[in-house]
């Protein structure tokens, strides 16, 4: 079973392992990867259990967030503009409200 990798990785694996094979994903394939991607790299940020790994594991999700709107699976600015319209009408997170 294989896996979305970042770009510079396949040079590295290519040294540890001549044989290693790749493919380069068509657009529909790239945005189910990226939907597994960003569900690993959100659980493995859950799991972090130190600061330093919580913002490496967060620089990730962010990696995969830019790479849906860098090749237009979404629109940035209409998600910013959904964003800021639930902010408006829901408020946000920021002030650790816990509903029992």
């Amino acid at each position: 079973m294989g896996k979305l990798i970042r770009t510079k990785l396949k040079e590295k694996l290519k040294q540890r392992n001549p044989t290693a094979k790749f493919s380069t994903l068509s657009k529909n394939d790239l945005s189910i990867e990226l939907d597994k991607k960003l569900v690993e790299e959100v659980n493995e940020f859950v799991s972090a259990t130190n600061y330093e790994n919580k913002n490496e594991e967060l620089a990730d999700i962010l990696e995969v967030i830019g790479t849906y709107f860098e090749l237009d699976f979404f629109d940035e600015k209409a998600t910013r503009t959904i964003q800021d319209r639930k902010f408006k009408e829901r408020g946000g997170f920021d002030k650790g409200i816990y509903y029992f």
